[in-house]
């Protein structure tokens, strides 16, 4: 966090529920850390520091296997009664292709999904937006009139999907883009598909080093051609020319790539190792283990590298999410031995939005494509409710008044939105129903809850948005959030670090948290299970076992170069301030613990912990020099109120400490 941001710490921490289910002697547990999070919570705020770390509290909720969609998803709508509705109404619909290139005269099946499939009603119907150039029957059969553009519209119910049809004579052949929002063009860089159209044999050039086509020659019409672009780090546009030549002529095809809008400066490199140990007693035999640990990716907050996993696994889910597990049978770690151990070196970067080099700031979503309907609809827990709900009454009442007073743009709209909900909601962490549902009738809760109703917020107006799911060393999490802007790329908001003070709309600054990935849930496998995963911050993990006696994990995410410090002080008067992975080191001298000549001002506070950790931190209220201070678990900060410098004295077993100018003689 750079000095003086305010920094507002928040976050779910995976803590294991264990339910257990007995058949003979054998006990199978689920330590399930993809519940509903209750977590480990510091909370700083610039003028009024405090800081509280609420129990770690646990709801039940374990499966042995994947639920079913059914399970998760519960088809039907809520009833005026507050029951289910029995009609299973149509949520969305899929067309086998978002584009075809057909010749006058020819013609081409479209085929239709609907979802879900035990929806009531399956009955679909097609429509053709210019007649003249292309029709379509009632079977999704679509002809070629005349040659032009037309888009084919399937309808279920309030669900609708299109294709784009290019007709062409036998002359008309080259180059046509598949998609009406391209990713090669986007400035973060990307790929999408074109499609060549012939006859004959062609062949495509590029002189853009930045530039790549996945085929360069063929015979034929070819619809699955990929550009592929690297990001723009330029202050300009840039333009690079793709030649078609065929023996029935040729054709320049131009692609425009978007200037960069992100100023990125780097901030600091890290090695670190995220380590997952298992501890059990001398009468458990373990028959199977299975551990999931997130997978940090390069982004454009970061670049990660020297990457080494071990025994582990790496997988990627139908989500685009990747992870690690670990599933060990029969033979396993000793206990207290390190199962999995992630090991990797982070460079964190400071990342700012220049709003101004948005020359085109509503460019068209291409509304078919798989990541646009994944970040615009709703986002489903493990435990099944409903963290995302763009559908909401309250979400929609809201969306449309605040679109309104945006005029339709959607910076401004985001904008406004981030605003909104950083006033109207306030700061809690809360047991249970953590559903939109449920944020909006306290209007309160931790980070993860507001901007599920800011991400809520976004996709009503079909803005795709997702979260940003983070983890730091000093064993506290947090969540973000980023919209998309179309041919530009994803803007990071945080609403809650807004609420501490500052502009965070468009600002990722933190030299500490490591994004682990963009999913408030999603599907694992593991070789031989699949598992519903929430919030993957730290870690999830199961056990089988047989006999009576215990089993427990232990997760740490720590600094490769960071020294462990026994007792430590940690507070405003640091840079950056409260940073618990390098606090202020004390020295034991007898019973006491002792940092001298410490420089702090009227206005700094501070507090004592443990191993270079929050989960032991003791506080108290102050007195004035020379007195005793009282300490607790997770007490108030201590503001000694003094412009100067100070000795410090802790004692542990009495929780007490003391505070006097530096070099006062020290009598207790």
């Amino acid at each position: 966090m750079e000095p003086g941001a305010g920094p507002f710490r928040s976050g779910w921490r995976s803590l294991h529920n264990n339910i257990f289910q007995r058949r003979t002697n054998l006990v199978v547990k689920h330590n399930l850390l993809f519940c509903r999070i209750i977590h480990n919570f510091e909370h700083f705020c610039l003028n009024d520091v405090h800081m509280k770390n609420s129990l770690f509290t646990l709801m039940a909720f374990a499966l042995l296997f994947a639920c079913t969609p059914e399970q998760n998803n519960p088809s039907g709508t809520e009833d005026s009664e507050g029951g289910k509705d029995k009609t299973v109404h149509v949520t969305d619909i899929h067309l086998d292709r978002l584009s075809a290139t057909i010749k006058e005269g020819e013609s081409i099946m479209l085929i239709a999904t609907v979802m879900p499939e035990n929806a009531d009603n399956k009955s679909v119907s097609w429509s053709c937006s210019s007649n003249t150039v292309a029709t379509v029957d009632a079977n999704g059969k679509v002809t070629g009139i005349k040659a032009g553009t037309a888009t084919i519209t399937a309808r279920c119910e309030s669900a609708s999907a299109n294709c784009t049809i290019t007709v062409t004579t036998g002359a008309q052949v080259g180059i046509y883009p598949t998609s009406s929002d391209p990713m090669y063009a986007w400035s973060l860089g990307g790929e999408d598909k074109i499609s060549v159209v012939s006859a004959g044999n062609w062949t495509l050039s590029c002189d853009a080093p930045w530039l790549t086509i996945s085929q360069t020659s063929g015979i034929g019409t070819n619809d699955n051609v990929v550009i592929s672009t690297v990001p723009n780090k330029q202050d300009d546009d840039r333009t690079a020319i793709i030649r078609f030549e065929s023996n029935e002529g040729s054709q320049e095809f131009s692609i425009t790539q978007h200037c960069s809008i992100f100023r990125t400066t780097f901030l600091k490199t890290r090695k670190l190792s995220h380590v997952f140990k298992v501890y059990y007693t001398s009468d458990v035999r373990l028959s199977k283990l299975i551990v999931i640990l997130p997978y940090a990716e390069t982004d454009q907050y970061q670049t990660i590298r020297e990457s080494q996993y071990g025994n582990a696994t790496l997988a990627t889910s139908s989500e685009g999410v990747k992870y690690l597990y670990y599933t060990g049978t029969n033979k396993f770690p000793v206990s207290g031995s390190n199962v999995v151990k992630h090991d990797f070196t982070v460079d964190f970067q400071l990342l700012e939005t220049d709003f101004g080099k948005i020359t085109q700031r509503n460019l068209p979503y291409d509304t078919e494509q798989a990541w646009y309907k994944r970040y615009t609809g709703k986002s489903t827990e493990a435990d099944g409710s409903q963290m995302i709900d763009p559908t909401h009454s309250w979400v929609v009442s809201n969306a449309n008044s605040l679109w309104d007073k945006s005029g339709g743009d959607v910076i401004e709209y985001a904008r406004l939105c981030y605003e909104f909900v950083a006033e109207s909601f306030t700061y809690g962490t809360y047991d249970g129903d953590n559903s939109v549902n449920a944020i909006i009738g306290r209007m309160s809760g931790d980070c993860g809850n507001q901007h599920a109703i800011w991400l809520s917020l976004m996709r009503a107006k079909g803005v795709p948005a997702r979260p940003i799911v983070m983890y730091s060393p000093d064993d506290f999490t947090h969540v973000r959030a980023e919209f998309c802007v179309a041919g530009y790329g994803w803007i990071p908001v945080d609403v809650t670090y807004h609420q501490g003070g500052g502009d965070y709309f468009g600002r990722f600054t933190d030299d500490n948290l490591v994004v682990m990935n963009h999913e408030f849930a999603f599907k694992a496998n593991t070789g031989s299970d699949n598992f519903n995963i929430g919030l993957l911050q730290v870690v999830a993990w199961w056990y089988w076992l047989y006999g009576s006696g215990t089993v427990d994990g232990d997760i740490s995410l720590t600094y490769a170069d960071m020294e462990t410090v026994d007792w430590g002080i940690c507070g405003t008067m640091q840079s950056p301030q409260w940073n618990v992975q390098f606090p202020i080191p004390m020295a034991k001298e007898g019973d006491w613990w002792v940092a001298r000549n410490l420089k702090v001002s009227s206005s700094d506070e501070f507090k004592f912990v443990h191993n270079n950790s929050w989960k032991v931190n003791f506080g108290g209220q102050a007195n004035s020099f020379d007195s005793p201070v009282s300490l607790w678990q997770d007490g108030p900060n201590i503001c000694p109120g003094y412009n100067g410098n100070i000795d410090v004295y802790l004692n542990v077993d009495t929780a007490t400490a003391y505070y006097l100018q530096a070099g006062s003689t020290f009598t207790h």
